[in-house]
């Protein structure tokens, strides 16, 4: 028996001939993936192995180690299961008193919260040995659960917080909007329709006029570039702008009608475009104070792009499933089926998996709509709310919910006024074994980025 143990650890044969292999295997897995404790087939070993435990215990007081390697773990015997109040011990992480309304409440429980904890054991006692093993995996996992702002200079730390200041960086729609009513004012001008248009030089019979404007420019054009969102931020836009009125400021002569008109304009422009700014700072510095806003982004909700659902029905061969559009759910929520491959499962036939075998029955019918916010921590210093990401929380810090957490701002007043060596820095990726696969995914990984940077910069110099 001890030969078949020693077999099956390390067999990973589908079709193995060794004498009882394949079936332990199964019987194997079967046990580790049951739940059911009333379970004819696992039920009577669990019932044997916890009572061996029990005479363990009795004569050891001391507590000997139990060994799953082939069993697994099991912490259903011995295990109180009275499950402790979520109100007796409340994750100290979660924001509720500021949220009293429903989608704040929704917001609040979209923070990251473990399961309430089982009642814990008395503690036994540790061998030395045991004692070694511990005081080695905690210094293992100590730079692991370190926060990363520990180890962050002061320099790094005002770089990091100029990086969350996006005054200027705003939403495709909004800044399409902003610079749509600022484009309408220029070409609702009395000298607009001059500039709505571009050029036609062979109409116009100016022969020279591509040898003196290398690129030409008109309110139209950006009115079509707005439209498609070929505008990142304000400043390319504004670029733009100026550019349509210094051209014909340049081919024509000072004191002419066209210079004037476009003179006229530009300052026009230049004056709607510090409004503009103002405003958006105005607007920008109501946000932060608010004290439903994160203090560091200023932003109020950060949302994550929705996650994407890939069919395993047997005719979609893995197709996405298109946002906003049902779809069900199974086998410990691994598994989705759109619709139509939904309706063509028989009710009587189980769905073989190739982990688990579910019904059609079983299957949960749910949405492609949801949105995922961003959690928030709290500062023990200032008491004031940021999101994790943007205050760079270690959440594998935080496992009991009370560890101590100082915001970037607070942390840069204390390292300016008190002179401390930043923590060490933590292992990157860099530090990471190396493999074949790794650093294939890597080079292909930084091609896809240059090439997006010189798209960029080509899209950025043909603006210019």
């Amino acid at each position: 028996m001890k030969r078949l143990w020693r077999h099956i650890a390390n067999c990973k044969d589908q079709e193995c001939s060794v004498q009882h292999c394949l079936s332990s295997r199964g019987v194997l897995s079967h046990y580790r993936r049951c739940k059911d404790a009333l379970c004819p087939a696992c039920g009577p070993v669990r019932e044997t192995i916890r009572k061996s435990h029990e005479m363990e215990s009795q004569s050891n007081p001391q507590g000997v180690p139990s060994d799953n390697r082939f069993m697994g773990r099991d912490d259903s015997f011995g295990r109180s299961g009275s499950v402790t109040s979520p109100t007796e011990q409340e994750p100290k992480r979660m924001r509720t008193e500021h949220r009293p309304n429903a989608a704040s409440i929704k917001s609040a429980r979209s923070t990251p919260v473990s399961a309430p904890p089982l009642k814990q054991e008395p503690p036994r006692s540790i061998g030395k040995g045991e004692k070694v093993a511990a005081s080695a995996e905690k210094d293992s996992k100590g730079s692991v659960d370190r926060s990363l702002l520990e180890s962050f200079s002061v320099k790094e730390l005002e770089t990091h917080l100029r990086s969350l200041e996006r005054e200027t960086q705003l939403p495709p729609a909004k800044l399409k909007s902003k610079c749509l009513d600022v484009l309408k004012g220029l070409m609702a001008h009395q000298h607009g329709w001059v500039f709505n248009g571009p050029v036609d030089p062979v109409e116009l019979g100016l022969v020279d006029y591509f040898e003196i404007i290398k690129k030409p420019m008109d309110l139209g054009t950006i009115q079509k570039r707005l439209e498609n969102s070929a505008y990142h931020s304000i400043d390319d836009f504004q670029m733009d702008i100026f550019l349509t009125f210094e051209n014909a400021m340049m081919y024509n002569e000072d004191g002419s009608v066209v210079y004037d008109m476009a003179k006229q304009l530009k300052v026009k422009a230049e004056s709607d475009m510090k409004r503009l700014v103002a405003q958006l700072e105005t607007e920008d510095l109501e946000r932060r104070q608010n004290e439903r806003a994160c203090t560091l982004c200023g932003s109020e909700k950060l949302l994550f792009e929705p996650p994407v659902y890939f069919c395993n029905g047997m005719n979609c061969q893995s197709q996405r499933i298109r946002r906003n559009s049902h779809f069900y759910i199974g086998g410990n929520n691994q598994y989705f089926w759109c619709s139509p491959c939904f309706n063509e499962l028989d009710d009587k036939i189980p769905i073989e998996l190739a982990d688990l075998t579910v019904m059609k029955n079983n299957l949960k019918k749910k949405k492609n709509d949801e949105i995922h916010e961003e959690s928030w921590v709290q500062c023990d210093t200032c008491e004031r709310w940021v999101h994790q990401i943007c205050g760079l929380f270690n959440t594998r810090q935080n496992k009991e919910h009370h560890s101590e957490y100082c915001c970037p701002k607070c942390l840069l007043e204390k390292r300016k006024t008190v002179s401390i060596t930043p923590a060490p820095k933590p292992l990157l990726a860099a530090d990471l074994p190396r493999t074949t696969l790794s650093e294939w995914l890597e080079r292909s990984v930084t091609k896809k980025v240059e090439k997006r940077k010189r798209e960029l910069a080509e899209e950025r110099s043909q603006n210019e």
